[in-house]
């Protein structure tokens, strides 16, 4: 059965937030020199953020990478035992 992680809920959460924040700045009626304006002024604020969460991202992709190659190799292992 598969295991449910928390942190993945999470980052999909804040990851489905910032594709809504960017849809709307997009789709909002501005001319494109106030859009690009309020993406850069949103995109300074929250730099430090930004880098939070790619960073967080790469560390549960890290991770789940480690898993799946030490379930891998234990698989190949155990069927190379069981055809001994």
């Amino acid at each position: 059965m598969a295991e449910h992680n928390p942190g993945d809920a999470i980052v999909a959460f804040l990851l489905g937030g910032v594709v809504g924040v960017a849809a709307g700045l997009l789709l909002a009626p501005c001319s494109g020199e106030e859009t690009r304006e309020k993406i850069s002024d949103w995109l300074e604020k929250n730099r430090g953020k930004t880098r939070e969460f790619i960073e967080h991202g790469r560390e549960v992709v890290g991770q789940k990478k480690d898993q799946i190659s030490a379930a891998f190799e234990a698989g190949k292992k155990a069927f190379r035992e069981s055809a001994s």
